[in-house]
């Protein structure tokens, strides 16, 4: 007898076991389809196959409320599958934590190459976060993260990544260290904010009219000089709009 006629022989005896004391050998998928979705947020459709011993083919349908009734041993195995802490690298995830920090370099001048060469992977792709793209894979976003500690304390060279970067407004390194919400996508750096208009305008009466120096300035309100000077900006252009 083969190892597959052993298991077929074993449910066989299991289902014949269940019938006898009474206990179903079909069940609502509703308990499966629940446990799919939360095993879904961070592992592949490939990674749960293996895990569980079913087919990909036959979990998406499950999961999609195709199958009406799933026999116990499927439920079993299903439920015996351990969520992972960590997303599969192939695992598609929103982009926009990346897109930020390859932005915030290139307002640091570091070039796209160079961002590219630390984070081990094509200029093409930095390219692309660098211009918005949507969505990539777990695997490209945590060499990202990497390139990102690793350059994001020192300036870069590239005074064409700075030009660029201030050009079309992207915030740098320290305003996201300073909101720590970079990998938050409702969060819009974009938008009016209270602490920013107070902090452009008290920049401007300490700078500009007081004639303190833009280092001074920053200390007493407790900010990078940086920080300081992109919350000026945008105070003004606020100020020109409203003109």
């Amino acid at each position: 007898m083969t190892v597959t006629d052993l298991d077929r022989y074993r449910n066989k005896k299991r289902r014949e076991l269940n019938r006898h004391h009474g206990i179903p050998n079909r069940l609502a998928p509703d308990g499966a389809r629940a446990h799919i979705a939360l095993l879904r947020q961070t592992m592949s459709w490939d990674r749960i196959s293996k895990a569980s011993g079913c087919s990909a083919c036959y979990l998406r349908d499950i999961a999609a409320g195709r199958v009406t009734r799933i026999n116990r041993v499927t439920h079993n195995k299903i439920m015996s599958v351990v969520a992972a802490t960590n997303r599969d690298g192939g695992f598609y995830i929103d982009a926009t934590g990346s897109v930020r920090r390859v932005r915030a370099l290139m307002a640091r001048g570091h070039a796209q190459h160079t961002i590219a060469g630390a984070a081990g992977t094509t200029q093409t792709r930095i390219a692309l976060l660098a211009a918005g793209q949507q969505r990539m894979r777990q695997m490209l976003a945590d060499k990202i993260e990497d390139a990102y500690r690793q350059l994001h304390h020192m300036d870069g060279t590239s005074t064409r990544a700075r030009n660029v970067a201030s050009a079309r407004g992207w915030q740098d390194v320290d305003y996201w260290d300073d909101v720590d919400r970079i990998d938050d996508p409702t969060f819009d750096p974009n938008a009016r904010d209270s602490r920013t208009e107070i902090l452009g305008h008290d920049g401007i009466e300490l700078v500009e009219i007081q004639g303190y120096t833009a280092e001074f300035a920053a200390q007493r309100l407790g900010v990078r000089e940086v920080t300081l000077a992109q919350a000026i900006r945008r105070y003004k252009k606020q100020l020109e709009a409203a003109a």
